[in-house]
Formats: C-alpha cells, sequence, structure tokens
C-alpha cells in the first residue's frame, strides 16, 4: 500500500511539472519572441553571403589595383613613351657641348628618374582614392538612394577612362610634335618621344588590358550595386543586418544608464545586466519597426497586385459587353 502511494505521489509530481513547464510565463518569453522577431531579418542568407563575397573582393581589389596602375604606367612602352614626350614639353632646353654642337640638356635618364617618382606616386594617390571614393562608400553607403548614385558614378568614370584611353590612340598624331632635329644628327627628346608614342601606343598592350580590366571590374561593381539598390528599395536587403549596434545607440543606452543611477533607480551592482536588459529592448524595438515597415510594404504590394487584377477583369468584362 505505501507503494502505490509512493507511486502516486511521484506521478503526480511529473505532471506538476509538465503542467509547470508549459505554463511559462508569457512576460520571460519574451513579447517580441511571441511574434517572430528574435531573428527577424530582411535579407536572406545566400543574398547575405553574395554581399559580403563582393565586400571581400572590394578589399582585394583596393589591394591590387594601384600596384597594377603603378605597373602599368612604368612598365607599357606606350605610356612610358607619351610620358617622357609630356616631360620634354616643360624641359625642352639645348645647350652647346663641349665640340660645339647644340645638343639637348635634358636626356632620357632625366626623364626615366621623373618616371621612377611618378610611380610611387601614382600607387599612393590610387590607395588614396580608391580607398575613400570607392571602397569606403561602397561598404558605408546603405540607403537605396545612395546605392544608387554610387552604382552611377561606378559606370561613369570607368567609361571616361577607358574613353580616354582609346582616345589618346587617335590623339597622338595631332598633338604638336616640336622640329625633329636641332642640327645634322641631333634630335629634340619631344620630337623623339612623340613619334615613339605615335607608334607604340595602343589601347591592346599588355599593360593596357590590364588597365582596361581595372576599369571592368568597377563596371561589375557598378551593375551589382543596381541590383543591390532595387532590392533594398523593395525591403529584401538591409545593411543593417549585417551590424551590430551603431556608437550614437551605445551611446543612448549610456544616458539612460547613468540618469537611472544619479536619481538612485538602480543598483550599481546591477548594472551590467540594467545595461544587457535595456540594449535587448532596443534591438527588439529596431527588429519591430523593420518587421511592421516590411509587412506594410508587403500588404501595399498585395493591394496593388489585387487592384491590377481587378482593373484587367474589368477591361476583359467590357470588352465581352
Amino acid at each position: 500500500m505505501a507503494d502505490t502511494n509512493t507511486t502516486l505521489q511521484v506521478e503526480q509530481k511529473t505532471k506538476k511539472k509538465k503542467k509547470a513547464k508549459k505554463e511559462k510565463d508569457p512576460n520571460k518569453l519574451g513579447f517580441f519572441k511571441s511574434i517572430g522577431l528574435n531573428n527577424f531579418k530582411k535579407t536572406n542568407g545566400v543574398l547575405m553571403f553574395l554581399v559580403l563575397i563582393f565586400r571581400l573582393i572590394m578589399v582585394v581589389y583596393w589591394i591590387a589595383a594601384p600596384v597594377l596602375l603603378a605597373f602599368a604606367f612604368y612598365y607599357d612602352q606606350g605610356v612610358r613613351n607619351l610620358f617622357f614626350y609630356l616631360i620634354f614639353i616643360f624641359f625642352d632646353e639645348t645647350h652647346i657641348d663641349e665640340t660645339g654642337a647644340v645638343v639637348p640638356t635634358y636626356d632620357e635618364t632625366f626623364a626615366n628618374t621623373i618616371a621612377l617618382s611618378v610611380a610611387p606616386i601614382i600607387w599612393f594617390l590610387s590607395v588614396l582614392i580608391i580607398g575613400l571614393g570607392i571602397l569606403r562608400p561602397f561598404i558605408k553607403k546603405g540607403e537605396w538612394r545612395q546605392r544608387a548614385y554610387l552604382s552611377f558614378n561606378f559606370f561613369f568614370w570607368p567609361i571616361l577612362m577607358l574613353s580616354l584611353l582609346f582616345g589618346l590612340k587617335y590623339l597622338i598624331p595631332y598633338l604638336p610634335s616640336g622640329p625633329e632635329s636641332i642640327s645634322q644628327g641631333v634630335y629634340y627628346p619631344r620630337y623623339t618621344y612623340w613619334l615613339n608614342a605615335k607608334n607604340t601606343f595602343s589601347p591592346f598592350s599588355g599593360w593596357s588590358i590590364v588597365f582596361q580590366v581595372i576599369n571592368y571590374i568597377l563596371i561589375a561593381f557598378a551593375i551589382f550595386i543596381a541590383f543591390e539598390a532595387h532590392l533594398i528599395k523593395k525591403l529584401k536587403l538591409d545593411y543593417s543586418d549585417f551590424y551590430k549596434r551603431e556608437f550614437k545607440e551605445k551611446s543612448l543606452v549610456n544616458q539612460v544608464i547613468e540618469g537611472r543611477l544619479e536619481f538612485g533607480e538602480h543598483d550599481g551592482k546591477d548594472l551590467k545586466a540594467e545595461i544587457k536588459k535595456l540594449r535587448t529592448d532596443l534591438d527588439m524595438e529596431e527588429k519591430e519597426r523593420k518587421m511592421a515597415a516590411y509587412l506594410a510594404a508587403q500588404d501595399e504590394k498585395k493591394t496593388l497586385k489585387e487592384a491590377k487584377k481587378n482593373a484587367k477583369n474589368k477591361k476583359n468584362t467590357k470588352s465581352q459587353g
């Protein structure tokens, strides 16, 4: 009999435990969890992965492109001849040597020294321009209008650079060449490098093709950014899904905590728990706003679709009547 009572007591305790598990306090579950906001994100996993891959490629582009541009400037024979021609436009003086002949004051060694100095400057400026003008806005700009404007820039500048590359081939023959020779057997460097540039400059040389590829990659980014802008506008992509709380929101948390401590509403010992709770609440509120905006957009889309469908049905009814 005692064993039976013991068994009944154990069964009753087990039922109470199961019942207690089923009847959890809804406040402990959290209001936002009950409506599916804890893990709410507008951006699906595949798209997030694709965006991250493109960002990684952009970082590699920022590192590699300046190096390739500096090499293209220094090692491409056509570009080199054109640059030397430009140097000798400004340094075209002559002097009389020991034999009494008139010779150029500056020669190829002088021009080559300048080219060696300019190549690292091109690398440094490219790092700054690509970093501040391409990489930074590519990562920072998150609104659809900003992405659309960025896409336009990523189309415009590469197309302009490619147009200049191809245009120079046809422009060089019309550049002022200057006199051919100073005296018999002595030629002006300016004329010599103008002639060399005319004969060697080509958009299809090895390093010129590298320059083209650098610009075509930027155009590919422009296409992807335009696609991103479309998704952001349709509320299918949200860059805040990739980041934690911004500094200004952390500052808000700090201000609230400091205020509560000052007025004695909180003990300093509970500060860590209070900060965690407040940040969680802010996260949930932000997700709630996002989800509300997303659902509103979906409802609007559905309403427009139904309106178009009804208009089409009315039109068909009239045509049949």
